[in-house]
C-alpha cells in the first residue's frame, strides 16, 4: 500500500467529479462513482523481496529480487534502485545486473505501523538491468544483492524498478518493501504490506473510524506487529514509537489528553499476530574444547577437527523397524544421524557454528559434537594405520532445539582419550608451533603419530617413513614422556630437510644405537640431532624418559652416557649423546661462569651468518647421500 499517493489521487478525483457535477448536475457523481476504472498494471513489476538467510547483525544476507516485464515491447534502459537505512550496509551485488551508482544520503520511508514518513541516512544502490523484453512479450531478471545487519534494530529494504521512455517523461515501474528486525542471535521480517494491514485492523478496531483517537499497544507496536517481544529482541528504532500512538491527528495535545481508545482491550482481546515470515531458524553453537594434561590442567585442544552432527530420534527420521518389504517395493529410510558442519578450533580451543535450526521431521534440531586429533593439515593421531584419528563425542546437546544461540563447552577427562589429546597438542604446538616460531618455517607434509604401537622392528619409539610409532609404556599412568615423542618428531623434520626418508630409516641399522656407545657418524649424527631437537623446541638442555630411566643433561652429560675415555676416538664425533651436546652449546648462550669452554651463541638462525643451527644442518646434509 502506498499511501504517499492516496492525497493527490483523491483530490485529482474530487477535481474531475466536481467540474462534472457542475457540467451535467449530479448524475454525473454517481457516473464518476461507479465508472472509474482501475489504472492498468504496469508492465515493469517486482514479483517480492525474498530474504534468502536469517540477517543477523554482523552476518552478511542475501535478498533476492525478481524482475518481470510483461511489455510487448523492448523496455531500456531498465533500472532497479535499492534504498537501505544506515542500520544496513551494501557489500555487493551477487548477480543480475550492474551496479551504477552508490550513494549515501537522507532517505525515506513510509512508516509501515503509523501515519508518516520516516526519515534517517541510508544509502541508495542502483542497478542497471538493461533491455528486459522476452517471449510472448515476458522477461524475468533476478538480481541477489548481499547485505549485512551492522546495529541492533528495525531496518527497511526498499526496491523500486523503472523505465522512462527516452522519448518522453513517461515512466513506468513498482515498488515493494520488506520490514525487519535484527540482533546478533536472531532476525525477523515481513512485506511491508502485511504489517501495515495488520496495524491498519487494529487501529480501526480501536478507535471505530474516529479521529483523531489514541491507539493502545501491549508494547511497542512494530515488536508487536512483527510477532516479536521487545525485551527479547532490543535495538534502535528509525523512527521513536511508543506502545500509546494517535491516530491521523493534527492536535497531538487533544489525542493524548481527551481521548481513549474506543474499546478497553485486554491481552485476549488483541488481535492474533502470526509468526514473522523467516525461514527455519538458525541456532549457533559455540564453545571451547579442553583435555586434561599430565597435570590435570585444562588446555584447549588447538585448530583440531570438528564435526557438527544431527542425530536421528523422531519416527520420521528413525522408523521402528517393520517386516521385509518385497523387492518391488520403495526402499526404507535408513536411520542415520547428518553431518552438519565440518570446521577446526582456533588456537585457544573455541569453536563456532551457525546452522539452520530444521530438521529432517520439519523439528528443531537435535545437534552433538565430535573432536578428533587431528587438523587435517600438519598433525594426526590414531591407534594404527586403518583406524580414524581418536575422537570425543559430545553426546546430545539438546533436543529438537528452538534455535538463537546455544553455549557449549566439552572437556575431554577419559584417560585415554585425554593422553591422545595430549599427544596431538605437543606435536601441533610444541613440534610445528614451536619450529615455525624459531625458523619461521615448518614442513608442509603431515605427520601421523600411531599410539600405542611399536616400532616396526623393536619394542620401542621410532620414527619410520612419515610416522611416529610411540609404544604405550611412554605414556601411561603417571608417565608422560614428551621428550621422547619430540625426539622421535626430530628425526621427521630432518628427513623433510634432507627430503627422504631413506637417511633417518637407515642410519642406525636395524634401529639399534645406544647412548654410550660408538656408532657410525650418520647413526650419531641422526640420533645427537633428533636429542639435541626436543630440546631447542622447549628450550630445556636435558633429555629426559620416565619409562627408559633415562636423564642426559646436554650443559654436562654424566660419564654413564657417554663412551669410555679409554675408547677411541676422543672426538666422540660417532656418539649420539656427544653430538646433542655439541649442538646444544653451538645453540645455547654464553655463560663464562659456568662453561668457561662454551664460547659459541649461535642460536637457531640469529648467530653470525651462516653459523646458526639451522644453517649448519641444512649444510651438512651434503655429504650424507640420502639412499
Amino acid at each position: 500500500m502506498e499511501r504517499r499517493s492516496l492525497f493527490p489521487l483523491l483530490l485529482h478525483y474530487s477535481v474531475i467529479g466536481l467540474s462534472m457535477w457542475l457540467l451535467f448536475g449530479a448524475s454525473a457523481c454517481t457516473f464518476l462513482s461507479f465508472g472509474a476504472q482501475t489504472p492498468p498494471q504496469s508492465p515493469l513489476q517486482i514479483e517480492t523481496i525474498h530474504i534468502l538467510e536469517e540477517p543477523l547483525v554482523g552476518q552478511a544476507f542475501r535478498v533476492e529480487v525478481p524482475v518481470v516485464s510483461h511489455a510487448q515491447v523492448p523496455l531500456s534502459p531498465v533500472t532497479l534502485t535499492f534504498t537501505i537505512p544506515s542500520s544496513l550496509n551494501f557489500v555487493e551485488l551477487e548477480s543480475g545486473g550492474r551496479v551504477i551508482s552508490q550513494r549515501e544520503e537522507m532517505v525515506h520511508f513510509p512508516d509501515p505501523v503509523g501515519w508518516g514518513e520516516i526519515k534517517t541516512k541510508g544509502q541508495v544502490i542502483s542497478i542497471d538491468l538493461g533491455t528486459m523484453e522476452g517471449p510472448e512479450g515476458k522477461a524475468k531478471k533476478t538480481v541477489i544483492l548481499v547485505i549485512k545487519p551492522v546495529v541492533s534494530g528495525e531496518w527497511q529494504i526498499e526496491g523500486e524498478v523503472m523505465w522512462r521512455d527516452k522519448g518522453s517523461r513517461n515512466a513506468v515501474g513498482d515498488v515493494k518493501r520488506v520490514v525487519g528486525w535484527s540482533t546478533p542471535f536472531q532476525g525477523v521480517w515481513e512485506d511491508f504490506e502485511v504489517v501495515e494491514t495488520r496495524w491498519l485492523k487494529e487501529e480501526d478496531r480501536q478507535c471505530g473510524g474516529r479521529a483523531p483517537c489514541l491507539v493502545v499497544y501491549p508494547e511497542e507496536p512494530l515488536h508487536y506487529f512483527l510477532g516479536i517481544s521487545e525485551k527479547e529482541m532490543p535495538g534502535q528504532l528509525l523512527r521513536p514509537r511508543t506502545a500509546k500512538m494517535c491516530n491521523d491527528s493534527t492536535d497531538l495535545f487533544a489525542c493524548f489528553e481527551q481521548n481513549t481508545p474506543s474499546l478497553s482491550p485486554t491481552p485476549e482481546s488483541w488481535i492474533p499476530i502470526p509468526p514473522p515470515t523467516r525461514p527455519p531458524s538458525t541456532l549457533e553453537i559455540r564453545g571451547r574444547i579442553t583435555f586434561l594434561d599430565e597435570g590435570h590442567r585444562a588446555r584447549p585442544v588447538s585448530g583440531a577437527k570438528v564435526e557438527v552432527w544431527d542425530k536421528a530420534l523422531s519416527p520420521l527420521e528413525c522408523p521402528p523397524p517393520g517386516p521385509t518389504p518385497p523387492p518391488s517395493a520403495p526402499p526404507i529410510h535408513i536411520c542415520e544421524d547428518r553431518l552438519l558442519a565440518t570446521l577446526f578450533t582456533d588456537d585457544n580451543g573455541i569453536y563456532r557454528v551457525v546452522l539452520k535450526n530444521l530438521d529432517q521431521d520439519g523439528s528443531g534440531l537435535d545437534p552433538y559434537i565430535v573432536v578428533y586429533t587431528t587438523d587435517q593439515a600438519r598433525v594426526s593421531v590414531k591407534h594404527a594405520r586403518w583406524d580414524p584419528p581418536y575422537h570425543k563425542e559430545s553426546g546430545l546437546i539438546v533436543r529438537d532445539s528452538q534455535g538463537g544461540y546455544l553455549h557449549y563447552d566439552m572437556m575431554i577427562k577419559e584417560e585415554n582419550i585425554s593422553r591422545a589429546f595430549h599427544i596431538y597438542d605437543q606435536i601441533r604446538r610444541v613440534g610445528f608451533g614451536k619450529l615455525r616460531e624459531k625458523v619461521g618455517w615448518a614442513p608442509s607434509q603431515m605427520v601421523t603419530v600411531y599410539w600405542p604401537h611399536p616400532c616396526v622392528f623393536v619394542d620401542n619409539a621410532c620414527y619410520y617413513y612419515g610416522a611416529l610409532h610411540i609404544p604405550s609404556k611412554f605414556y601411561r599412568g603417571r608417565i608422560f614422556d614428551d621428550d621422547v615423542l619430540l625426539h622421535e618428531f626430530g628425526h621427521f623434520i630432518m628427513s623433510q630437510m634432507y627430503g627422504s626418508d631413506n637417511y633417518v630409516v637407515y642410519a642406525c641399522p636395524g634401529f639399534s644405537h645406544y647412548l654410550n656407545a660408538h656408532e657410525t657418524k650418520r647413526c650419531a649424527w641422526s640420533e645427537g640431532w633428533a636429542t639435541f631437537f626436543q630440546a631447542m623446541l622447549q628450550d630445556q638442555p636435558d633429555y629426559v624418559s620416565e619409562a627408559g630411566r633415562i636423564y642426559i643433561d646436554l650443559e654436562s652429560p654424566a660419564p654413564i652416557h657417554l663412551p669410555p675415555a679409554s675408547e677411541p676416538p676422543v672426538s666422540n664425533a660417532d656418539n649420539e649423546t656427544a653430538v646433542a651436546a655439541i649442538l646444544w652449546d653451538i645453540y645455547d648462550g654464553i655463560d663464562a661462569t659456568t662453561e668457561p669452554a662454551d664460547r659459541l651463541a649461535d642460536g637457531v638462525n640469529n648467530g653470525t651468518a651462516g653459523q646458526g643451527i639451522w644453517d649448519l644442518v641444512n649444510n651438512i646434509r651434503a655429504g650424507f647421500p640420502a639412499g
